[in-house]
Formats: structure tokens, sequence, C-alpha cells
């Protein structure tokens, strides 16, 4: 009831599991309760799986989202790239935009959300997680950096190694960032990544955000 008539962002199960589910049911009741996917995370897909085209076709078929983010799997930068230009038509075709997430591990085939701008590959863009960047990151010049291709915002704090905190509470000026993001127009999703024990949170947050950025 809590999520009747409202946009929501859909996290995907990764693995076999994402293709098990009776997404039909899932359709029916978002149709009756007028719930509205703007947005899937899709961990469980990335470029460099043999069945990533499907993958990003049984998200985009199931739930006509536009924009999917994607996690980088381990492997090579130059092999990826090569693999996205050799997909560009395909995704195209389908209509949807890819934003690529930057992960704090550092075994991946990017790591930095500057790499993703340097792809300059079309429909390919950034899902940007602030808990995943160091925290004295320069918020400011980043997203300078990278705003031509930001697509999304997983926006939360962190402090002492501790992540996903609420995003007033800890060591990052966020409330600059998410002021820099109105000021520039941003167009696209922020999505709050709070851990679980912050949830009442995160409802207050959800509204304080839409009523700055709206």
């Amino acid at each position: 009831a809590t999520h009747t008539g409202k946009d929501i962002h859909l996290y995907m199960p990764q693995g076999k599991e994402m293709f098990g589910i009776e997404h039909y049911i899932i359709r029916r009741f978002f149709e009756r309760d007028q719930i509205r996917p703007v947005l899937i995370h899709g961990p469980g897909v990335d470029v460099l799986h043999r069945d990533f085209l499907a993958g990003i076709a049984f998200m985009r078929g199931n739930y006509g989202v536009d924009t999917i983010t994607l996690h980088p799997l381990r492997g090579d930068y130059s092999t990826a790239r090569a693999k996205l230009e050799g997909y560009h038509d395909d995704i195209k075709a389908m209509g949807v935009k890819l934003a690529y997430e930057n992960m704090d591990a550092r075994d991946r085939w990017f790591t930095f959300p500057q790499e993703i701008v340097d792809l300059n590959l079309e429909n390919i863009g950034l899902t940007l997680d602030t808990s995943h960047l160091p925290a004295d990151t320069d918020l400011s010049a980043l997203l300078d950096q990278v705003f031509d291709k930001l697509m999304v915002v997983h926006l939360s704090n962190q402090s002492r190694g501790n992540k996903h905190l609420p995003y007033r509470n800890g060591d990052m000026n966020l409330s600059a960032l998410v002021s820099q993001l109105k000021s520039y127009g941003f167009k696209g999703n922020v999505v709050l990544e709070y851990m679980p024990q912050y949830n009442e949170q995160l409802n207050d947050d959800t509204k304080r955000l839409q009523d700055i950025l709206e």
C-alpha cells in the first residue's frame, strides 16, 4: 500500500533467479496499484556476460524502463569497451540506456567514474554511487567531469568505513552535491541507498530530496 501510485526503483536478483521469477504476476500487481518502475538495478548483468543482450532485453521487455543500472564484472577495460561498441546497434534498437555503477572493488573492468566518460559511447552512462567513492573526493570537481554522462545517482554517506548512511549524516558534503545537481538541471534519477536500520529516515529524506530537486 505504501507504493500505490508511485514511481519505483526496481532491484533485480542476480543469476538465473532473475529469469525464474514470474514477472507477469509482478506486472499485474503493479498495474493494479498503479506502480510505475522507472529504473531497474540489474547487478547480475554485465557486458562481459555471455547472455548480456538477453538480460537487457528481458528487463526492458518485462518492465519497459529505459534506464538500467549495471555493475562491472572482473575483467579488462579494453575488452569491455570493444564488446559495448559491438553491441551498440542492439542497445540502441532496444531503446535503453545503460548506466554503469562505479564500484569500490579494484578488480572490476572499471572503478573510477571518469572511465565511463572516457568510453564516450552512445547510450552508455554512469550511475554515480557516492558510498563507493573515497570519502575525501572533491565532489564538485567530479560532477563537473562526469555530468554529461551522469544518468543515475545512488546517494548515501559514509564515515570511518561505515557506508550507505543517510546522506546528511557522514563525512561527505552531499547536501552541496544535491544543490549542484539542482543548479545543473539534472534530469536523471536520484536513489537513496541506506542500510535497513535507516528506513525511517529514508522516507523523510526522500520527501526532502523531492522538494529540493523538483
